[in-house]
Formats: structure tokens, sequence, C-alpha cells
């Protein structure tokens, strides 16, 4: 119970004590009569506002001690301070809080033993009602209590979970802006060192082809030949290139992998298996493309420099990585040094923390393993 319906009570008693002794007393009595009222008040003030645990306890006597000298000197209703004791005494200390009922039940009935027995069972009535209504405010005062600590902590850590996405929303946002810078600077990178050099040799080639024309046509012609051969893996690289730098959209990359293999045949009518096994996880943005980079420059590699008819692609789902493992029939070799295409598929992989392994056996496999 609060102090505000502890002042009420409190308020309540006195009142009735007032009319009491105004009707019912002697004047010559009352001076005497309003000093121990005034104590019993100050008791509880001082009791409410000051005193701690054990001197707690003994204001609480205090207060039946004088309680009873008010009712031993007074009679009538003087008793039902006891009432107010019992209450306050309830709310503000459970440590004590059976004693006290105890010790106010014990002075209760012996105020009001000599009382009609009407009066003695109203006021046991009342007395009981008092306990229970007192623990059961308390039990509500303590859950309530709880409650708000819930909340409080829920709130708190709410306020934690918001400023974590918040700093993830950030990097998220600084590792995207930093992989399209490291994107933009391969390209770059590409363009100026594979396809300029390689349009300057063209270059190169085609004035020498035209400055012999007259000379020795055989020989100017195998170099306008040359020189068409290197201009067609030029616009190839180029194209492959422009593709790259496209934001590619792959809403499920089981699908856009069938798509990719579907087209790829009937561009150039090698056979291509694709199978996924494992139950499909959604994969993030970086994980779909990086998937489906490797996948293109594979098939690339196994028909232009293996010349592969069949290809077999699986896609594995595991609980814990997912396994992208292509092949082909191609003619292999004995050895390779890796090109831009191979070095790619690496970054691509370390980017999000995969590795690529590569075997070399009746044509080539090669295995993108990403961790999820």
């Amino acid at each position: 119970m609060n102090r505000k319906n502890v002042y009420i009570i409190k308020f309540i008693i006195l009142l009735l004590n007032i009319i009491y002794a105004v009707s019912m007393m002697e004047e010559a009595h009352l001076p005497y009569f309003i000093i121990v009222i005034l104590l019993i008040l100050f008791n509880m003030q001082l009791r409410m506002m000051y005193f701690k645990e054990k001197i707690y306890v003994f204001s609480i006597l205090l207060d039946l001690v004088l309680i009873y000298t008010l009712f031993n000197n007074f009679k009538g209703i003087t008793y039902i301070f006891i009432y107010s004791t019992l209450i306050e005494g309830i709310s503000y200390s459970k440590k004590y809080a059976n004693g006290i009922i105890t010790l106010t039940f014990i002075m209760l009935i012996y105020l009001i033993k000599d009382f009609s027995i009407e009066v003695i069972l109203i006021n046991l009535l009342i007395y009981s009602l008092c306990v229970l209504q007192t623990f059961s405010i308390n039990k509500l005062k303590d859950e309530t209590r709880e409650l708000e600590y819930l909340y409080d902590d829920v709130r708190r850590y709410s306020y934690e979970v918001e400023k974590t996405k918040k700093q993830l929303e950030q990097y998220s946002h600084r590792v995207r802006h930093l992989t399209q810078l490291e994107e933009r600077n391969r390209i770059s990178e590409e363009i100026h060192d594979t396809i300029g050099h390689r349009l300057t040799a063209l270059l190169i080639q085609l004035q020498a082809g035209v400055s012999i024309i007259d000379l020795d046509e055989k020989k100017s012609k195998e170099l306008l030949k040359s020189s068409v051969e290197n201009l067609r893996e030029t616009i190839d690289i180029l194209r492959y290139t422009v593709k790259d730098m496209k934001n590619i959209k792959l809403e499920n990359i089981v699908d856009s992998i069938k798509d990719l293999t579907k087209k790829f045949t009937l561009d150039t009518g090698i056979n291509i298996d694709f199978i996924s096994k494992g139950e499909i996880i959604n994969l993030n943005g970086e994980i779909k493309l990086t998937l489906y980079k490797n996948i293109q420059e594979c098939i690339t590699n196994a028909v232009k420099h293996g010349g592969a008819k069949n290809i077999n692609i699986e896609l594995i789902f595991k609980e814990k990585k997912v396994c992208l493992k292509i092949s082909d029939d191609g003619s292999g070799c004995t050895s390779f040094q890796k090109g831009m295409g191979i070095i790619n598929m690496e970054e691509r992989l370390k980017g999000i923390g995969g590795e690529l392994k590569i075997y070399n056996f009746n044509g080539f496999i090669v295995e993108s393993i990403i961790p999820l």
C-alpha cells in the first residue's frame, strides 16, 4: 500500500477519534488526549520518514504502547489506531510482518475483550480484511515492480539491438561501397591491361599488314587474318567485361542457374546437366552473385580452353556451407597458369570467406566452397 493511502487511513481514524473526543469526553481531559494523539502521529511520521528497519520495529512497539495508553485512559473507539499501525507495518516491513500481525492481534483482543460479541466479531472481520487486503496490495506492488524491471530490461535490450542494427547497416554500406570500388578497379584494370593491350597490338598488326600489301601479299593476308582473330577475342573479352559490370538480379539462385545453363546450351550447343542437392537455403545477395559469376567463368573456360562438350554442375546445400562443383569432359592439361578469370573467382570467394579448389583429371573439376 502506498503512503498516500496510509495517510488517508490515518486521517480518517484521527477524524473519528476527534469526533469521539468532542462528543463524549470531558473538557478537562481533552489536552491530555490531544498530546497522546499527537505523539502517535509524530511517531508514525518519523517512522515513515527516517527510521531504519530495526528502529522501525521499536517504533511499532512504541505505537502499541501509546495506543494502549490512549485506550486505557479514554476508552471508546481510540483503539482503532491499531489498524493504521497494522496496515503500515505490513506494508513497509515485510521481514517483521508476521511479528507485527501477531502483536497487533494480541493487542486488539486485549483491548476489546470486554466489548459485546457483535463488536468483537466486527473488529475481527475488519482486522482480517485489513491483513488480506494489505498482503494483496503488496503482492500486486511486487508484481508491478517486477514487470517494470522487465520492461526496463526489454527497453534497454531494444535500444541495444537498434543500435547494433544501425551499426551493422553502416558496416554493410561500407562493405558494399568498398566491394563496388574494388570491382570497378578490377574492371578498369582488366580493360586497361587486357583490352587496351590487345587493341594496341592489333593496331600495330593492321598497320604492318597494310604497309606490306604491295610487297608481300601472302604475308599481308596472314597478318590480316591474325588481326581478325585477335579482334574477335578482344570483342569476347569486352562483352564479358560489360556483362560483368551489369547489376545481375538473382531472386532464386537455382532458377537463375537453370536459366543461365539453358541459354548457354542454346547459344553454343554444349550439353549442361545441372542438379541441386539438399534443402535449398535463402542465400544472401553476395553469395548468389559469386556462385552465378563462377558458373559463368567455368563453363566459358571449359568450352573455350578445354573444348568440352558436356558439363556437369552440382549445387550442394549443407548445414553450414554451400558447395558448387563444376566438372567437364574437356581436354584438360598437365599444368596450367591462373588467368584473370580464375583469379577473379578466387577473389570473389575470398571476399565472402570461401575457397576455390581445382582438380585436373580427364577435364577440369572446379569447386567453390562457401561457409554459411
